[in-house]
């Protein structure tokens, strides 16, 4: 048999699809890749998939897939991420956004290859359930669902474990879990959903290849319950044995808010400290319904069990102490009228140039106005501990100036 296409003799494997009717077009693999696809608009798509987003997958996608993509990790060489993609441009999206995310640091290098190639290396079956959108190329046995990803807006087969040892999987996710606390720290959060949520925001290309790293951090909370005012199961040292950490019922919190008389006060501090001492701890939110302030606010305070005393939390007098009044707050924006850096005129926010933490005041010199996005960029998307980008005023005024 030859190629109609291109007049090349067809494998044996090629030949066994045509016979068994998988294709019904003598075709060489290399031209079978270069067929016609289906156009899509990857923007118009959300970056997650969901079971029943599987159809539509389907439909969008090409018939064919036609790059693997082989993401190697420098901790070992020969471990890494390997991702097969529609077309070189696919592969070229996913190559910067692993190089640009938080996987970066730990990547040696990153080759593509075409299937043709893959193929003509003597992979026929590989290289053809990854052309035909066949879950898990390398034909291993799985008991879920065959699983459609969408990774940055492109549609791929991605492997995220696919070469990684459970050794480079558990350095990688401790090192990100510690980078993870140094952006946020490990105090603020209301619940297991809130830390999920929360490392899939600071990490979203790694939530979206992965999820061991936000195991990596549900895992501690799990061991270290001080942290989270709600109950959740615990592991012990061994592993073996979980129990559930105990707090007061909302029930219970109206109970002992009447009975002890809790006295009413404007700012609620006293309110919520007062709950937490006789209740022993309880949840923000069960706290926030009971006192009538919001769960943001109750968050501020918790209950050390080792003292059995209620305070503010350290990040919240950090926050506290870098506050501008609104009326302050009103002259620096209309002394700027825009954002410095950009320009922008929408969701303008007041910054502090040298944060409080570091030494800076709330002065006028000190303060400047910039945009929500620009905000988060001169703290690199992170206000918990207070750094910056850059390293005191005169680099304030060349970074303004990029």
């Amino acid at each position: 048999m030859e190629c109609t296409d291109c007049g090349a003799a067809l494998s044996d494997f090629m030949a066994e699809m045509v016979s068994i009717g998988r294709i019904d077009v003598l075709r060489c693999f290399s031209c079978y890749l270069e067929g016609p696809s289906i156009a899509m608009e990857y923007d118009d798509i959300e970056p997650r998939v969901l079971d029943k987003s599987v159809p539509m997958m389907r439909e969008a996608l090409s018939d064919t897939l036609s790059i693997k993509l082989d993401v190697l990790f420098e901790t070992n060489p020969a471990e890494g991420v390997v991702v097969f993609t529609q077309t070189v441009d696919d592969a070229g999206v996913l190559r910067t956004q692993f190089l640009e995310s938080a996987f970066g640091p730990y990547i040696e290098e990153i080759h593509s290859t075409s299937l043709a190639a893959v193929y003509s290396d003597g992979y026929e079956q590989l290289a053809w359930d990854a052309a035909n959108w066949q879950h898990d190329p390398y034909r291993r046995m799985h008991r879920n669902e065959p699983e459609y990803n969408l990774v940055s807006g492109v549609p791929c087969i991605l492997d995220a474990h696919r070469f990684m040892s459970e050794e480079t999987r558990e350095s990688v996710a401790v090192d990100l879990r510690g980078e993870f606390f140094e952006r946020v720290g490990k105090e603020g959060f209301d619940s297991l959903t809130d830390v999920r949520g929360t490392v899939e925001e600071k990490f979203p290309f790694v939530a979206e290849t992965s999820s061991f790293v936000t195991s990596k951090v549900v895992e501690y909370y799990r061991r270290n319950p001080e942290y989270i005012p709600t109950t959740f199961a615990t592991y012990d040292e061994s592993d073996s044995a979980h129990s559930t950490r105990e707090v007061a019922s909302r029930a219970e919190l109206e109970r002992i808010y009447e009975e002890e008389e809790v006295e009413d006060t404007d700012t609620y501090q006293d309110e919520i400290i007062a709950l937490l001492e006789a209740a022993e701890g309880a949840r923000s939110s069960d706290i926030a319904e009971v006192v009538g302030c919001s769960v943001g606010h109750a968050r501020r305070f918790t209950y050390d069990p080792s003292t059995e005393t209620a305070f503010r939390k350290d990040w919240s007098k950090a926050a506290e102490s870098e506050k501008v009044s609104p009326a302050k707050r009103d002259r620096i924006i209309e002394r700027d009228g825009e954002c410095r850096r950009c320009g922008c005129s929408e969701e303008l926010r007041v910054h502090h140039i040298v944060p409080i933490a570091l030494g800076g005041e709330s002065e006028s010199e000190n303060l400047v106005t910039l945009c929500e996005e620009c905000h988060q960029d001169a703290h690199s998307g992170a206000y918990n501990p207070p750094t910056t980008v850059y390293d005191g005023p005169d680099e304030f005024e060349d970074w303004v100036s990029e």
